[in-house]
């Protein structure tokens, strides 16, 4: 009994401990609702702040969240492919060491048609594990049809024309341990051929038609293939342009005509003279051209540069020409010879003396020149007079010479020979009876 009894006590002591612990929950409860309360109605600004921050760094962290995926895929993405370069070199590696050929495809340059030359080559790097004297050869379909010796200064290049249109293998073994490939699909051929144009005189033959064939690198005759050249312009062509033709047989083409182009026959003046008249106009009439045969050309006008005397060129401008045949000339130069226009000296009039022995004569009156052109500038500059000799006589010839003339235009004038007068030489009877003593002639 006086156990049950102690029982007894030590529930009501446990039962009245968890009474009190349950009152102080109770109480730190409506504590803590008591100070949230007072928060929310003391601090209602301050909490609405709180929340902001609160939604800002949830916004912030979402945000983040995608970015951080991104990198992680875009890393994943790196590293799968820079496994992909190691496997790749090593399984080139282990085939390298365990086989007897590495096939790398083959570059190749060309318009990919039959008849035009296709050009491989191989690379500094291709050869760059070679020694002096390995063998470097090309096969087309297996056979063999090039075969260099390696040296290390050479370059190796292969040029092959294939026959016809189809597919082929073109290969290159670069010494023992490397092979080039290339699948080479050839269409059909296809020649390029553009006229060649020309440019030919009026007059002159018309040389052999000729073009400039691209795209097959064969003779194309061996080929059947014929590229024939026209032109329909007769056999005398005037001046103009005509077009050239081109066909081909044998073969798919692109064509490019041409043109003839005759220009006009370049004539030149040569062989005038005429005589200065103080303009610069010719007489058309005494042109003769050299043309061509049964042309009707003429000139019907012209003139030169320069009016003075000398080898004047002739204006190119003023000419103009006649006739039926006149648009396939041109005249391109020539000149003409202009000559001093002869003066003749008037006026001047020798006077009479007495004789004295010697050929001495004065002159008297005003020297004018005949024949000068209107407007010109020139006059006597000078002259010499004496008797024909030193005897007496009546109606002596007195001689005018050594005439010059001045003035801006006197280069374009001459005095014609020389000019003459008369006039008396007397002497005395002392001069006479002395001649018939001397036996001298008198009269």
């Amino acid at each position: 009994m006086a156990k049950n009894s102690k029982t007894e006590s030590a529930e009501k002591t446990a039962a009245r401990s968890d009474k009190n612990t349950s009152e102080k929950k109770s109480k730190s409860a409506d504590k803590k609702t008591t100070v949230k309360k007072s928060v929310a109605k003391s601090a209602d600004g301050t909490k609405t702040t709180k929340k902001a921050e609160q939604s800002a760094i949830v916004e912030a962290h979402e945000r983040a969240v995608p970015v951080t995926k991104k990198n992680g895929v875009l890393s994943a993405v790196i590293g799968i492919a820079a496994l992909a370069v190691i496997l790749g070199l090593l399984i080139w590696a282990f085939i390298s060491a365990f086989t007897d050929k590495v096939f790398v495809p083959l570059n190749v340059e060309g318009n990919g048609r039959a008849g035009a030359t296709q050009h491989f080559t191989l690379t500094r790097q291709d050869t760059m594990h070679l020694t002096e004297g390995e063998e470097i050869n090309w096969y087309v379909d297996g056979v063999k049809v090039q075969g260099d010796v390696y040296k290390s200064d050479g370059s190796y290049e292969f040029d092959y024309i294939f026959p016809k249109a189809g597919k082929y293998r073109v290969r290159v073994d670069i010494g023992n341990r490397l092979s080039r490939t290339s699948d080479v699909e050839v269409g059909e051929p296809l020649l390029e051929v553009t006229a060649d144009n020309l440019v030919v005189v009026y007059g002159d033959s018309i040389p052999k038609l000729t073009y400039t064939a691209n795209g097959m690198d064969w003779e194309l005759e061996p080929h059947g293939i014929s590229v024939n050249v026209t032109c329909d312009c007769g056999n005398k062509p005037c001046v103009g342009t005509y077009p050239i033709t081109v066909s081909v047989e044998g073969c798919e083409s692109r064509v490019t005509e041409g043109t003839l182009e005759i220009v006009p026959r370049p004539l030149k003046i040569e062989g005038l003279s005429r005589q200065y008249d103080g303009t610069t106009k010719v007489d058309a009439a005494s042109v003769v051209l050299d043309v061509i045969r049964g042309d009707d050309l003429r000139v019907e006008s012209l003139s030169v540069k320069c009016k003075d005397v000398g080898n004047q060129p002739i204006d190119i401008s003023s000419v103009v020409l006649g006739g039926k045949s006149k648009d396939n000339y041109v005249i391109e130069g020539g000149s003409v010879e202009i000559t001093p226009k002869p003066l003749y000296l008037k006026g001047l009039q020798a006077q009479n003396k007495m004789y004295d022995g010697t050929k001495n004569v004065t002159v008297v009156g005003t020297a004018h020149l005949e024949g000068v052109v209107e407007g010109d500038n020139v006059t006597v500059g000078g002259y010499t007079a004496q008797f024909s000799d030193a005897d007496g006589g009546t109606n002596k010839s007195v001689r005018i010479t050594d005439i010059t003339l001045v003035g801006k235009d006197k280069d374009n004038y001459t005095v014609k020979g020389d000019t003459f007068t008369q006039a008396d030489v007397t002497k005395s009877f002392w001069d006479v009876l002395d001649g018939a003593v001397h036996g001298q002639k008198t009269q």
